[in-house]
Formats: structure tokens, sequence, C-alpha cells
């Protein structure tokens, strides 16, 4: 009875552990895991969501929903989900939990030649960020971060489907009562699909049991010397662990029957050093937790296995190449290092081609030579013997001499290799010759018949092997974290390594000019431990090499390999990614202005604001593409003697310490409004240091700062000030301030002048085109005239019920190769649907190119021949916004590409099939109207509308939206 309360009593103990935590899976943790529902949006917390299209049913964007009734049959319901490549779902399961196994499964469906899909899990982030309709990313939208990911591939063939489950661990960096998130992308090649269905998530670790075992379970190449490690149960007070190399041994055994498996009985860590292990060995263990009182609370722990790294590797066959004194046709040297013949068991066929079988000769005359690409330590080889069938097995070596080198001129014989075993002529022949090389350095091996095993006649004059296989012992080091070839490393990461085998120092050579590296010439640092922390800049790419060093073996010293990485390209002072709308005091408030201390408290002394004040502080829509937030600073300085606001380090991002990577340059991007002064001049002080923009404030155009820091005391930055000296008041906005050692380079604004002007309208009261080609336009419906943007005059109005411009540009599209389209845009109604056109030039459906603010997820160009299924197209991240933007559309018909501008910054870029003539001469050249009749009208302003004959560059596309 007394067990029956205490087991009774630990569900309700979980529980209670849980409600602490405010960690868990929500109940159910899918909504609408099968996709049966038609509508899926609009997203959050409970819901899928999808960034790249809204799903909508049979509509062909980065994900919509099929039937059943196409290539792939919905395994669960009607519904299947379709995805092409790169797209990605994602919904909020429940909160974080740390350590814990979530056991995630999918029906998958193979579609043309790839199926693949990457399953991650995420965490952080506000849930109640992820916006209405799709755009951006989750990273950007919610701010949540990667914790673990992992791919799935089907086995089954095109067109069918299966269950697939992994099981993916949360780890320990995050917060209990973070979001949690799941993401799904399609890993399909390019114009490919693939499809999901009946997704479910379940948690699959009992929380008393003993977890996260290290090694993993069933891990391989495990290091002789690893001392096992686990995270306990949620009750344990200590452990009994056992282990052994018998699987049936480790399950069966128990305090009492304990034969040798129990190690040890209530061991009060969570690891252990068990001692140097056997190489190549498999070992079982699993660990008890035990409670208090000790007789009446043990757990019985998983079963764990592991395998210890092997004593010898095989050579790579691509590391070996293979010459011979001779060979009969078909029958090369090469055939005895690249495992022709043999099968999954390593047992050799007696088809001839697989072998190599010298020319026929007399003892002694063949020969065959091994060359690996560097030295290598070797610790015997295997051979298989030449195995022609029956008699003709005679072939084979049988007294022969081996020698080694590591220069290929000075050879030593090895002794006790006198002879090779006779194969045995018939199918499934194993290797019968082991050849000890007792760990001999060398880089060449050669084998000389000196006779075969034809004793007896004489008759058979040739000889031959069917494999060599080289088993050397791993003295390089292996293994390099960062990894070869890694990109945006951080520049406080360690370099780490695995030791070879029986190093007693490693030098390490680091330097970012990888000759040095590779001649040995750069200044070698002697490490006594397989890490080491070095001070890397940012922005650099970086070679290394360890050297296995142990002056008590010969060769002393194991030259390593050649591996690279490149390190972050900069810090984050402050992105204003993170800032959040929750009322102060909260949980999770983080004010913009708490951290950039205004001076909305003290108007007449400081004149700054930061952020808006009535609704969202942050701006959502002016920003930096592939940005979530920039934020506004407004100053006036008509009362107050300065507008300034003013950061603590300590509550931004980077801290203090701004020395990490040697930065040299601090860079701020900046968003004029066309109603400031052009002589308002922007500031910033590090410190007490003050540095000065130069640039025009009234710019309505992102404009990169780059701010010199030579000579400032970057280890401790105390304070960082942003100020306006003006004599009025006005607004900029302010994004992505970091901090570079080589800043990005700044496009310089260019004229591109008049001679590839085709057409301009001004819009001044009228569509007549002022670039002397007489390509005027007509209106159609009611449109007006108004005031524009400051500086450019009037604009042209359009109401979104009937009003549209008709072009006579059609002979000019039938002869434009390279094109560039610019206008500025204020798009006004956004609410009366998606696919309004700015323009759209062709002559139907099929011909036609265009540019529209919004598909609902971005702003669009696309032009084709052959339809909306074949558009070449570009996709920003977000729709435009309702304040005056330019845009712009550059094609390249050398370079066949094409890309989207938005107030002079590139937000897409990519190839095109189809360039401006290849549609013909257009008849349906309009302004605000779409060639499908079911797309509204554009309803919002133009003006300085433009179209040039040729691919004008970034710095002339900055120009003409306004950076002079």
């Amino acid at each position: 009875m007394y067990k029956k309360i205490i087991i009774l009593a630990i569900p309700v103990c979980m529980l209670c552990f849980c409600s602490l935590a405010g960690a868990q899976l929500f109940d159910p943790p899918v909504e609408n895991p099968s996709f049966e529902a038609t509508d899926l949006g609009p997203g959050g917390t409970g819901q899928w969501v999808d960034y790249a299209e809204n799903w909508i049913i049979n509509y062909q964007g980065n994900c919509y929903l099929e039937d059943g009734s196409w290539e792939i049959v919905a395994p669960d319901g009607i519904a299947t989900l379709k995805m092409w490549s790169g797209a990605a779902i994602w919904q909020q399961i429940g909160t974080w939990n740390r350590n814990t196994d979530y056991e995630i499964s999918l029906w998958v469906g193979r579609g043309h030649n790839s199926s693949a899909f990457q399953v991650e899990l995420w965490a952080g982030g506000n849930p109640e960020l992820v916006p209405a309709s799709g755009f951006g990313t989750i990273e950007n939208t919610v701010g949540a971060t990667l914790i673990v990911g992992a791919p799935l591939t089907p086995t089954v063939s095109t067109g069918e489907s299966e269950l697939m489950t992994l099981i993916l661990n949360t780890g320990t960096v995050f917060n209990a009562g973070d979001a949690l998130w799941l993401r799904i992308e399609s890993l399909a090649v390019a114009n490919e699909a693939t499809w999901l269905d009946n997704v479910t998530v379940a948690s699959v670790r009992d929380p008393v049991m003993a977890y996260n075992p290290n090694p993993l379970n069933s891990a391989t190449e495990v290091p002789r010397d690893v001392v096992l490690s686990w995270t306990p149960g949620m009750f344990a007070r200590s452990h009994d662990i056992y282990f052994g190399t018998n699987p049936d041994d480790v399950i069966n055994a128990s305090r009492t029957e304990p034969s040798d498996i129990l190690i040890f009985e209530s061991w009060d860590a969570n690891n252990y050093d068990i001692g140097r292990l056997e190489f190549g060995q498999t070992y079982y263990w699993r660990i008890d937790e035990v409670n208090d009182p000790s007789d009446s609370y043990i757990y019985t722990g998983d079963l764990w296995s592991f395998t210890v790294e092997s004593l010898a590797y095989p050579i790579p066959s691509e590391m070996i190449s293979a010459t011979a004194s001779s060979q009969s046709e078909g029958q090369g040297p090469e055939n005895t290092i690249n495992n022709s013949g043999l099968d999954a068991d390593d047992l050799h066929s007696t088809e001839l081609t697989t072998m190599w079988l010298s020319q026929e000769g007399g003892p002694g005359t063949a020969w065959i030579q091994y060359e690996f690409t560097k030295p290598y330590k070797l610790n015997q080889i295997l051979v298989w013997n030449y195995n022609g069938q029956t008699i003709n097995a005679l072939y084979g070596f049988n007294e022969v001499i081996v020698e080694y080198s590591t220069d290929g001129d000075n050879w030593t014989r090895l002794e006790n290799a006198s002879s090779f075993t006779q194969a045995t002529g018939a199918e499934g022949y194993a290797s019968n010759t082991t050849v000890d090389f007792k760990d001999v350095a060398a880089k060449y091996v050669k084998i000389t018949a000196s006779n075969n095993f034809d004793l007896n006649w004489g008759l058979f004059r040739q000889y031959g092997l069917s494999e060599v296989r080289f088993m050397y012992i791993p003295v390089n080091a292996k293994n390099p974290s960062p990894a070869d070839g890694a990109t945006n490393v951080a520049v406080d990461s360690s370099l780490s390594w695995k030791a070879g085998r029986d190093a007693a120092q490693h030098n390490l050579l680091l330097n970012t000019d990888q000759q040095v590296v590779v001649d040995g010439t750069a200044a070698a640092i002697p490490v006594n431990q397989t890490s080491y922390s070095p001070d890397l800049n940012l922005g650099s790419t970086y070679y290394w090499r360890i050297d296995e060093v142990n002056n008590a073996e010969t060769p002393p010293t194991w030259i390593g390999s050649i591996w690279s990485f490149s390190t972050q390209d900069y810090h984050v002072v402050d992105d204003f990614e993170s800032y959040n709308d929750i009322p102060l005091g909260e949980e999770g408030s983080n004010l913009v202005y708490l951290t950039w201390v205004d001076g909305y408290e003290n108007p007449s002394v400081n004149g700054s604001t930061m952020g808006y004040t009535s609704g969202s502080a942050l701006e959502t829509n002016i920003t930096i593409e592939g940005s979530g937030h920039s934020v506004p600073l407004f100053y006036d300085n008509t009362s107050a003697s300065l507008s300034e606001i003013v950061a603590n380090t300590n509550n931004l991002p980077i801290g203090r310490d701004w020395s990490k990577g040697s930065p040299q340059t601090l860079v701020m991007l900046i968003y004029g409004d066309p109603a400031n002064a052009a002589t308002d001049r922007l500031y910033v002080k590090i410190g007490n240091i003050k540095k000065t923009f130069d640039g025009n404030l009234s710019i309505p155009i992102w404009k990169q700062w780059n701010i010199d820091l030579t000579g400032m005391n970057l280890s401790n930055v105390t304070t960082m000030t942003i100020g306006i000296e003006s004599s009025g008041s006005g607004m900029i906005f302010l994004d992505d301030i970091s901090l570079y050692r080589t800043a990005p380079p700044v496009v310089q604004p260019e004229d591109p002048g008049t001679g590839n002007l085709m057409a301009l309208y001004s819009m001044e009261n009228n569509v007549q085109d002022s670039s002397g080609n007489n390509l005027n336009g007509t209106a159609f419906g009611s449109p007006i005239y108004q005031q524009g943007l400051p500086g450019y005059g009037m604009a042209l109005s359009l109401d979104g019920d009937d009003d549209y411009i008709e072009l006579t540009i059609g002979q000019t599209m039938n002869a434009m190769t390279d094109c560039t389209i610019t206008t500025w845009v204020n798009w006004a109604d956004e609410e009366r649907g998606t696919y309004q056109r700015i323009f759209d030039f062709g002559s139907s459906t099929t011909v036609n190119m265009f540019l529209t603010p919004s598909t609902g997820s971005g702003m669009r160009f696309a032009i084709t021949t052959s339809g909306s299924g074949a558009e070449s197209r570009l996709n920003s991240s977000s729709p435009l916004s309702n304040e005056w933007r330019h845009v712009a559309v550059v094609i390249d018909s050398t370079a066949m590409s094409m890309e989207l501008y938005l107030d002079g910054q590139s937000v897409a870029s990519g190839s095109t099939r189809v360039i401006p003539s290849d549609l013909g001469q257009t008849t349906n050249n309009w302004l605000g109207r779409s060639q499908y009749t079911a797309d509204d009208y554009f309803a919002g302003s133009l003006d300085d509308f433009r179209i040039y004959n040729a691919a004008l560059s970034a710095g002339q596309i900055r120009y003409i939206a306004g950076d002079r």
C-alpha cells in the first residue's frame, strides 16, 4: 500500500513542477495538423504561418493546399500542403522547457526529384507581433532564435508518401516560458515541390528519468578517454551507474544482482570518468535515478550505447594513386583501391575487370606501387589476392617484397612481410592476408612479386591482386571547430579540434595570409589543450592548421590540413528589433525610449522624442530591406537648446566593450524627411567624442553614415548620444547601428543624364512626355493632379475606381532590350485589394510586364510571354506603405538579370527569361490598370515616371531617387 501511494503521488509532484516552470506543450500542440482548414491565416498562437504567401486552396504561391487528387494523395483527411522550394511554415506549439525531447512526426510526400524537409525548433520572441498577413520572416517579426534542426528525406517513390519521425532536444540556453515554435521548410530543389500532411508533436521524456546522455545514444567514434555525463531526473538525489559490453547484462543488472556491471552505487555527481576504453569496442550503460529514501525511489534508466573510436582507419581511395609495372587490358592497378568487386560485407567477386593483372613476364618482374597525398602512419594493410575463378587464382602474389618510403627515393624493406595467402577463386572471397606495418610513416608503398602460386608448372607468368586496403593511425588533428569553410563566426569564438593520436603538443598556425600557413612560415603557437582562444578581427578570413608534435615518436611532427573560416562582419550596437510596446511594468516590456532616453518629459530643455507617441513607437514600413523595425527620432530646437537621445551602453546589446574584433567604423543608417531643413545636422557622440554627419537630412532615402573610430577608447564606452543641430524641427528614421572593421561600400549617386531617357512623365497637370520623344499619355476616368512630394511639383492622383493612363510606348517596348523604369509612388488604399498596378505594359494576360505594390506579402515585378505560370519575378519582403516611396526596376539583357529597388536600395534581384523586346509591340501600356479585369485599379499617386532604354547602375538609381 505504501508503494502504491508513492506512485500515485509522483504525477502530482510533476504537475506542480511544470506549473512552477511555466513550460509545456499546448493542448493540442499543433492546431490544424492535417491542413483541413481552408483559411489558415492570419497566424499567431495556435495557427500556421506562411511568410512566403498567404495559403489559399489551389493558389500557386510558395505554399498552397491541394485536395489530394494531384501528385500526392492525402494520407489523413482531404487536404495536403504543397510547398515549393524555400517555403517555410511556423506555429507556436507551446512554451520552452529545458533539455526536453520532442518527437515530431509528419507525413512527407515525395514530389518530382526531391522531397526533403528541414524541421526545426525555435524559442523566444513575441507571438503577439506575428502579422495578420505574411511579410518578412519569423526571425525579424517575433525575434525568435533557432534551437535545433534536422533534415528529413523520405525514400519512397515519386507520388508516394510515408510517415517520418525525428526527435529534437530543446537544450539549455533559453528561459522557461519562452515561446516554443515549430518550423518546417521545404528543401526541394528550385522549381520543384514537396508535400506535407498530419504534423504531430509529443514530449517523449519522462522527467523523473536521467536524460541527455553524453556520449549521445548510439554515438560512434567516441574518444577513448570520454567522461560519461547526463542530465539528472527532477527528483534524483544520487545515481546508480551500470556499464558493460553486453547489453543484456546491463539491462538485467541491479543492486541485488550487480555482477560487475554496477560500477558505482549512489554516485552524487552527474558525470563519471570511466577510464581509458578499448578501441572499437561498443559499450552499454544506464543511469538509475535514486531518490530519498533510497530504498524506495529508484527509477531504472534507459539503455544507452556508444562505440569507441577505432584503432585504425582506411585511407580513402581518393587519397591514393596506383601505378604498376604493366597491366592486362581492362585490369588496371586502380582496381586494387577503388573497392570494385567488393560487396557491402567486403567479400570479393570473381569478375576479372575488378582486379589488377600484369602482362606476362618472369618472376620478380611485376610490381605495384601506391602513392598517398600525404604521409600516413600505417598500421597495417589488408590484401585480397587475385581471385580469378579456380585455376586463375594461381596468378596471385605469393612470395613478395614490401617496401615503403616517405619521399619516393629512399626505400625501406618491411620485415616479416614475405608472402601473401592465395585467394579462394570463388565468389564471396574475404581478405586473408594482413601485413603489419608497425605504425611506420610512409607516403609510398611498393609491393613486388617474387613469384605467384604456379610453382609446379611455370605456365602462369602473370601476377595480380584484387584489392589492397591501407589502415592508418589518425595522428593528424581533425574535426575543426569552426568547421572548415564556416562563415559568420563570432570574433570571441574559441578554436577547437580533435587531437591526433599520441600528440603531446599542438602547434597552431593561424593567419589571414593563406600562403604563410601553407608554407609553415606563420608563427607557431604551442598549445597543450585541444582548444585556443585567439584575438580575431571582424570581417576577416582566417587560415589555420594544427601540427601534432611528439618528440618521442618518429617523425616527431605531423603537419596538419589547412582549414579556414570567416568572422562576422559586424557587431550590432542596436538594430531596434528587440523593442516592443508592452507597457512598463508588464512582463516582457522593452520600450525604446527607456534605452534611448529622450527629452519628452522636459521639452523646453531637450526637444527630442524617440519613437511615435501614439500607436506603436516603432516604424514597420520605412525600414531597411529584411529589417522589421526602424525608429523615428523627432527633434524640435525652436524652444529647446538641444535635441539629443542618450543610451547607457549597458542597456544596449553590445554593452560597454566595443573593442572585440578591432572595429574601426561605426555605421548608422539614416532616412530623411523632405520637411527637414537642408541645413539641419545630425551628430553622434561616443562618450565625449563628437562626430557630425555632413549629409542632407531632407532626402527620403536610406543613407549610410560611416563614422571613423580611430583614436577612440572602445574598451569602455559608457554612453552613446545621437542629436540634431537645427534652428527648427523635424524627424528622421534610424536603423541598424553597427560596428565594422571594414564598412560596407557606400554606393555613390551618379547622374544618368538624358541620353537613354525614352519617356518622362512629370505629371505637371498632364501626362505629356517631356523627354522629347513625344510618347504622350492619355487619361481615362477622372484622374486629378495634386501637390506631390516637396520639390517635385504636382503629382497624378488615381482614385482606384476607373482612373488609369494609357501610354503610346508599344513600338518603344518592341525595340527595348535593356530597360529601367522608375517612379515616385504614394499608394493610398491598400485595403482595396492586392495586385493593383503601378504599371502594366503588355498585350494580354499572357504577354506583359507589371509592378504591383502588394501581392499580399510584398511588392512584385513580373515579366512573361507565357502567362502567370511562367513569370520571371522579383518579390520584396513587404508591400509598399502609404507614404511617398521611390521604386525602380532594372532589366539587364546581357546578364539576363533584373533588380527591384525601393528608395534607392536594392530589395530583390534575380534572373529573367524574358526581356521587354520579347513582348513585341505592346498594345495595353497602362499606369494604374491591370491586364487582368479582376484586379483593382490603382488607388494613389504617381510622379516623375521615367523609362530608360538602358540598365542603370545602383548609383544612377540613387541619384534619380533624390540622393544628390
